[in-house]
Formats: C-alpha cells, sequence, structure tokens
C-alpha cells in the first residue's frame, strides 16, 4: 500500500506542481471564489486538507528515507485543514492574500511540489 501512495501521490504532486508554474492564474481565481464564501470557503479547503493529510497519516506512517517526504506532507495537511476547520479567522486571512496582483507568487510552491514529486518517483522506481 505505501508504494501505491508513493505512485499516487507522486503523480499528484508533479501535476499540482506543473499547475501552479503554468496556470497561476487559474489558481488565484479558484482561491478567490472560496475566499468570496467566508468562512464556507475556508471548510472546503479544510475538508480537502483533512482528507489528504488524514489519509497518508493512516496508510503512510514512513519515517525513514525519501518516502519520509509523503508522511510530513501528509500531517502538514492535517495540521492544515485542522487549523483552518477550528480557527476559520487564519483561513481567512491565508485567503485574503491571494489576489490577482500575487498571480506570479502561486508559481513558486511549484518547484518544491515537483521536487517532492520527482524524488518519491525516483524512490518508487528505484525500489521496483
Amino acid at each position: 500500500m505505501e508504494t501505491e501512495l508513493q505512485i499516487a501521490f507522486a503523480i499528484q504532486l508533479a501535476v499540482f506542481g506543473v499547475a501552479h508554474i503554468l496556470r497561476p492564474g487559474a489558481l488565484v481565481q479558484f482561491f478567490a471564489v472560496l475566499g468570496s464564501k467566508g468562512e464556507a470557503g475556508v471548510v472546503v479547503i479544510a475538508l480537502l486538507s483533512l482528507v489528504t493529510g488524514s489519509f497518508l497519516v493512516a496508510f503512510h506512517n514512513v519515517w525513514t528515507g525519501l518516502p519520509i517526504i509523503l508522511t510530513v506532507f501528509g500531517w502538514a495537511q492535517l495540521v492544515k485543514g485542522t487549523a483552518y476547520l477550528l480557527f476559520p479567522t487564519f483561513g481567512l486571512r491565508q485567503l485574503a492574500r491571494v489576489t490577482p496582483e500575487r498571480t506570479n507568487l502561486f508559481r513558486l510552491p511549484g518547484i518544491p511540489l515537483l521536487i517532492m514529486a520527482g524524488l518519491l518517483a525516483w524512490h518508487v522506481i528505484r525500489a521496483t
């Protein structure tokens, strides 16, 4: 199951990374829509983060080697989802930082996402 999760998340992180680099405007629009919904928009982000995080924490509790990247990512998503759900004003402040003028800043997270995807893919290929 751990290898399958690593493959699935290597794909997801690669797609998210490329989207951040090539289509930052679409992401800004998406988060602007969520921000316009107030706390309900924060709940959407919280639920997505909680589902991702709890899934990884439950099924990928690996604390050695390169797969630790995915475990730490899962815990980070779990913490983010919990913080947004319990403290929605915090989430609203984060969403308020997303503006069309800052669209190019959305390209920056694409780099670590692609690095994580590449490292996970390299680990899976090397292990098989």
